[in-house]
This record gives C-alpha cells, structure tokens and sequence, in this order.
C-alpha cells in the first residue's frame, strides 16, 4: 500500500506514549521490583523497565514530549499481565 511505513521489526508492536505516562509505567514496575525482586512478575518487571530505560527514544511532537519503543509480542502480553495484577492490587477488584 503506497504512503503504509512498514514495521521493519517482524513480530513486534511499535508503542507511542507521553513521556508522563511512561514515567508512571517505569513507577509501576518499580512498585514490582521493589516489592520481592525474586517473584517472577518481579523479575518480568525489571526486563521491561530496562528495556524501556534503554531502547525507549524520546522525541517532541506537538510541544509535549514523548516515547517510542518497539516490544515483542510476548513482552506486550507480560506487560498486559503485570498491568492486570497491580490493577487488582490497587483498587481491590474481586
């Protein structure tokens, strides 16, 4: 398709956030890792949050500033997951 830009990055989902909102994300994921480093959802939460710190490239669009970074399908999935557990955690859903 003429003008589509192509994901050159096979499998993997390109993500545009607010520099803020990415700021909260790094937050929660502290939240996990701090809680017990040796959990699993702990040690999920330390690879994105590095990933994030590392590959996330800050660019200005419209004034604000914000954050591009690419993930791979499962890491969106573990993402989705930790999001789920500290949702629960904070806002007591049964």
């Amino acid at each position: 398709m003429k003008g589509e830009r192509k994901n050159s990055r096979k499998g993997s989902v390109e993500v545009f956030i607010s520099r803020k909102l990415c700021d909260s994300i790094i937050s929660v994921l502290t939240s996990f890792i701090v809680a017990d480093s040796e959990n699993k959802y702990s040690v999920y939460a330390q690879r994105i949050k590095d990933k994030i710190l590392k590959h996330g490239r800050i660019f200005e669009n419209n004034g604000e500033e914000n954050v591009a970074i690419y993930f791979y399908e499962n890491e969106t999935a573990i993402l989705i997951k930790l999001f789920a557990i500290y949702i629960n955690a904070t806002e007591n859903i049964e």
